[in-house]
């Protein structure tokens, strides 16, 4: 009888419509008949007995009425071939009488029945005589052996394997089909075939707008039609996901390949309830993850990758930004290749979606089928990460050892900032401690605190920390003097609020070791009356503040506050509030950072700015704070991702890191004006002042509830845009075209240097985190600065 009809017909209907006769064992052959079509969603074979009177009617109507188009009758080859694999000693044995007797009743006896069926593929109109069951599947895995015996054939082939997925989990259900390494399939897959899947899937151009599921069906019996397999083509959803992994055959083993980031968490948290493993490969440097949920039901999703993440806590729909923010803990950001890294960052912009590669889909099947025949056999399998880097192994010398396992991009131990071999500072006078506390509240570029204190009695020197004060896109050092500038303007404002003498004293006793300037301290009231200047109490306040404004413009009279404080210190700040020339600054801006994101030294220098951890950030009490950055969670991935060098390297090689741009564009849309200030002398000295009449202006601004943001990366890149160590060609000429239209847009004077460009922004909740500072025992040493100090 019939043991696999076309699904969404009842019996009754199969008889109506499918009614032919098979008389022996052969098919007429007629050429000139045209298909009609079966149902396009159909993914099961009609599987006729030899023999049976009415399979064989049914089976010549099917052909009478053009549902069959084609024939395949290659019996006599599978039976010869099945002969050397039962008696490989008689290959070349001539088939007399007595040996064809002898090996018919072989074939009946493992049988048991007719030896032979005929195959119906409605899909393709074709029929095909196979080997019936036994002797078909007996034929098929032959050459697993010895690889698998015969013994744990057996075994696999009671094994219910459920696939979540079918792009790596099409290769992942062709590998387990061919090798016979589980009894029964589940498929589920909500999507439809694309022409863009077919880098990576083995389809036809006209299955193009077919269920994922019923092509992977399709391709599962083609292969072996006595399969046993079902499929869920609408997707897992609440209310079937318990039926997938436990209804009728409950799972042995899950494979897990969908995109969906909450059926992930969910599919494991029933997983470990139900006992049920999971594997789960990432097409991207052979990554093959399991979880042994049978053996280990408390284990924690992700190997606590994701720690304290439920499903319940997920959408049902998440943007690729959120994706991105779920899917780097659960890929864990340092193992990821490269190019996948640099890719997920320009999802969306240059990239539609997240590459896939047919060969690593193709690994991933092999590598998944080898971890369900551990598993299905009970060998060793425990939990964890594996890596089949095919790249990487290549890469390495032949017979090289290669470590399973990702590079190492953990970061170093932290050691104390300290100089080895400095003094410990001895009991400091209370007045120089003050202000050199107050001092080191100024603000410094990537918060370098590029500033080193030495006193002697009532004597303070302040000089610059080279090594603290380097970048490479600026040569001149002009942050670090500004933020030198900065920390004076404090101190002034300290010693005006306590009443304190602090004089500029002018010697040789600094030469050769950068000093900025050197003050004698008198802690004793002046005679002269007390004048409190407003601005000492706001240099606790003082912070950059990240956060969205309301882009509401700043009034005129603020406005004009702000230009003459810059003018009393001899400094020149223009300001920008439209929004037109805002939109324009901030893709200058923008592409700058991407340049600055992508380029080998100064994306080093900036990932060592950042303290990637609260601890870090505690220990070291310097730098930018990851979370004081304020960025979306997806901008934060992003930038974990990039602390990578090559996968900088990667985005810079394509062109990519579009989305790079996305924090300016962004910060300056919500800005109520962006500040340029510039000086018409760039001597140290001139700069060590602007930086003290920048200071006036934050904290001017902070009074005035204004938020400030330093933006400054631009237009010290422009400074060595003509550096040919540091920047390509192509990079060179975009950044001369860069800052011809930012001076197009903030004209400067001939000779005039910009100092400093920074956001003006009204509404900005306050900043959650602020930047730590080193003790006072790291940058206050005793004695004075002496030559060899500064390295």
């Amino acid at each position: 009888m019939i043991v696999a009809i076309k699904p969404q017909m009842n019996s009754e209907q199969t008889k109506a419509s499918l009614v032919m006769t098979m008389q022996g064992s052969a098919l007429n052959t007629r050429q000139d008949v045209h298909s009609q079509e079966f149902d396009l969603n159909c993914w099961q074979p009609i599987i006729f007995e030899n023999g049976c009177a009415e399979d064989g009617l049914t089976l010549n109507q099917l052909y009478e009425q053009g549902k069959i188009w084609s024939t395949c009758d290659t019996l006599q080859r599978q039976l010869l071939d099945l002969q050397v694999a039962l008696h490989p000693k008689l290959r070349d044995t001539p088939m007399d009488a007595a040996r064809l007797a002898a090996w018919q009743q072989e074939l009946q006896e493992i049988q048991r029945g007719p030896i032979d069926r005929w195959v119906v593929y409605p899909w393709s109109g074709s029929a095909v005589r196979v080997l019936a069951p036994k002797l078909y599947n007996r034929l098929r895995l032959d050459r697993n052996r010895n690889k698998i015996t015969a013994a744990e054939q057996a075994c696999l082939a009671e094994q219910t394997v459920g696939i979540v997925g079918l792009s790596v989990g099409n290769a992942i259900a062709l590998s387990l089909a061919m090798e016979g390494l589980c009894g029964h399939l589940k498929l589920t897959d909500m999507d439809t075939i694309d022409l863009s899947n077919m880098n990576r899937l083995r389809v036809r151009v006209d299955e193009i707008g077919l269920h994922k599921t019923v092509v992977a069906a399709r391709q599962v019996f083609e292969l072996n039609p006595y399969a046993s397999l079902s499929i869920f083509s609408e997707g897992i959803h609440e209310g079937n996901i318990e039926e997938f992994l436990v209804g009728d055959r409950k799972l042995d083993i899950l494979v897990e390949e969908c995109d969906n980031i909450r059926l992930k968490f969910q599919l494991r948290e029933l997983a470990s309830r139900h006992r049920i493993p999971v594997i789960m490969e990432t097409s991207d440097r052979g990554m093959l993850d399991v979880e042994r949920f049978d053996v280990q039901p408390d284990l924690e999703p992700f190997h606590g990758l994701c720690a304290g993440i439920q499903s319940a806590q997920i959408p049902h729909s998440l943007s690729h930004e959120d994706k991105v923010v779920f899917a780097l803990p659960i890929l864990d950001s340092s193992t990821v290749s490269p190019r996948m890294a640099a890719s997920m960052i320009d999802v969306d912009e240059s990239l539609s979606t997240w590459p896939q590669l047919g060969s690593e889909v193709a690994l991933g099947g092999a590598s998944v089928a080898a971890a369900v025949r551990q598993i299905g056999l009970r060998k060793p399998m425990t939990s964890g990460r594996r890596f089949v880097d095919l790249q990487a192994l290549l890469a390495t010398e032949p017979n090289a050892r290669l470590a399973a396992g990702a590079p190492g991009h953990g970061l170093k131990s932290l050691e104390n900032e300290t100089e080895k071999g400095s003094e410990k500072p001895s009991p400091v006078d209370a007045q120089i401690r003050e202000l050199v506390h107050v001092a080191c509240l100024a603000p410094s570029g990537g918060n370098s605190q590029p500033w080193r204190f030495f006193h002697e009695g009532k004597r303070l020197w302040l000089t610059l920390d080279r090594q603290r004060a380097h970048n490479s896109f600026d040569p001149y050092h002009r942050g670090a003097l500004l933020a030198m500038g900065a920390a004076i303007r404090n101190m002034e404002l300290a010693a005006s609020h306590r009443h304190w003498r602090l004089k500029r004293v002018e010697d040789a006793t600094c030469n050769d070791c950068d000093c900025i300037a050197s003050y004698m301290v008198d802690g004793a009231e002046r005679d002269s009356p007390r004048v409190a200047n407003p601005l000492f109490n706001f240099i606790n306040k003082r912070v950059t503040n990240r956060g969205k404004g309301t882009g509401a413009p700043l009034e005129n009279g603020l406005q004009r506050q702000l230009i003459e404080v810059a003018a009393d210190g001899q400094c020149n700040l223009q300001l920008l509030d439209d929004a037109g020339r805002l939109s324009e600054l901030a893709e200058i801006v923008g592409e700058c950072d991407r340049l600055r994101f992508l380029n080998e030294t100064l994306n080093r220098e900036l990932v060592a700015e950042v303290r990637w951890s609260r601890l870090e950030a505690s220990q070291r009490r310097d730098g930018l704070d990851l979370e004081a950055l304020q960025l979306k969670p997806s901008e934060i991935a992003g930038l974990r991702m990039l602390r990578r060098p090559e996968v900088a390297a990667g985005l810079r090689e394509t062109g990519g890191g579009n989305a790079l741009k996305d924090t300016a564009r962004n910060t300056l849309a919500s800005a109520s004006a962006v500040g340029l200030l510039s000086i018409d002398n760039g001597a140290a000295q001139h700069v060590v002042q602007a930086g003290k009449t920048f200071q006036s202006l934050w904290l001017f601004a902070t009074s005035r509830g204004l938020s400030l943001h330093p933006m400054t990366a631009a237009i010290y890149m422009f400074q060595v845009a003509h550096d040919q160590c540091l920047f390509s060609e192509r990079e060179r000429r975009l950044l001369a075209d860069l800052q011809e239209r930012f001076h197009a847009i903030l004209p400067i004077g001939d000779g005039h240097i910009p100092l400093m460009l920074f956001r003006l922004s009204q509404g900005v909740g306050p900043a959650t985190i602020r930047a730590l500072r080193r003790p006072i025992e790291d940058v206050l040493l005793q004695g004075p600065p002496t030559r060899g100090v500064q390295s």
